[in-house]
């Protein structure tokens, strides 16, 4: 896939918030990269037996609430038309699962990207955390999750996205689906700065186990024999590895570096992003399972993760 075509058409579903409406202003930024159309959403998160207890009349509240938002997102088309966007507008959803909805819409409207503002006020504050992560776990396509700030204006995510492929963080596990995201990783990076930083973070533990086994393991609180040698020789095989696609990406004239450290993976990564000034951090799906989870919710740097197709 040529890199103009990577993000061509992107979902941004929008609950009006002040700081949706920040992130959608700042959109424009995205018409370097490719992007030629914005599909809008907005699901109006409800919760059917409450507003029954309340003697409310669904039907009518949800009418009402469905008005609003249509005028909202026409309003929001606009924003995005004046910046040489196409736009399509899906209907607004009533529906008490946001996770689903938006997966759905992803799918069908066959977009390329998913962008998600992390801290959005909207969904009962609940895209600070779960609908983000809930997205992650079950989208097919890749996603974009920026963690928003209370008192940033549209001058803020211009920046943020000005700059978002200047500094790839790239977590690789040395497995096969760490790898599969190489060439997508490269194709964006050359959207931006041309600038990549491999990170590999194995915790010891992992390494014991697939040097020595946990049978052969005496007790806990005993000092694995040969544990600096074991890791050395697992530094040696990452090196070599990770080496060798470094030199992938510079072939491509792109300016690479390797960073190796033992610890929490998920820890160590956003260390390194924040250190690095990375301004992306690009992740597979799978490879580094559960920590990918935690990685979206911590990270202060927006994070992409891709999910693969096996």
């Amino acid at each position: 896939m040529r890199c103009d075509e990577m993000f061509r058409r992107i979902l941004f579903p929008t609950d009006f918030s002040k700081q949706s409406e920040a992130i959608l202003r700042g959109l424009h930024e995205f018409k370097k990269y490719g992007v030629d159309e914005v599909v809008l959403a907005n699901i109006i998160e409800h919760d059917v037996v409450a507003l029954i207890e309340g003697g409310v009349d669904v039907d009518e509240f949800i009418q009402k609430l469905k008005k609003e938002a249509e005028k909202k997102l026409s309003q929001s088309a606009s924003v995005l038309n004046r910046g040489g966007f196409k736009v399509k507008l899906t209907p607004p959803i009533p529906s008490a699962n946001p996770v689903d909805e938006i997966v759905k819409t992803a799918r069908e409207e066959d977009v390329s990207l998913i962008l998600l503002g992390s801290r959005s006020r909207g969904f009962k504050g609940s895209l600070m955390g779960s609908v983000s992560e809930g997205v992650v776990r079950e989208a097919k396509k890749p996603v974009l999750v920026l963690k928003t700030k209370p008192d940033a204006g549209e001058g803020y995510y211009e920046m943020v996205f000005r700059r978002l492929f200047d500094r790839i963080i790239y977590p690789h596990d040395l497995s096969e689906i760490s790898q599969k995201i190489e060439d997508f990783v490269k194709e964006a990076s050359l959207l931006g700065g041309k600038e990549v930083i491999i990170v590999h973070v194995v915790a010891a533990d992992d390494v014991v186990d697939k040097e020595v086994g946990k049978e052969e393991v005496i007790h806990p609180l005993v000092p694995i024999p040969n544990l600096t040698e074991m890791l050395s020789k697992h530094w040696m095989r990452a090196r070599t590895y990770l080496g060798n696609i470094k030199k992938n990406f510079e072939i491509a004239g792109i300016k690479a570096r390797v960073i190796l450290r033992v610890g929490s993976p998920h820890k160590e990564i956003l260390k390194i992003a924040n250190e690095e000034g990375g301004s992306v951090v690009m992740i597979s799906s799978k490879g580094l399972t559960p920590n990918v989870d935690s990685v979206v919710r911590y990270s202060e740097v927006p994070v992409i993760v891709y999910h693969s197709i096996s």
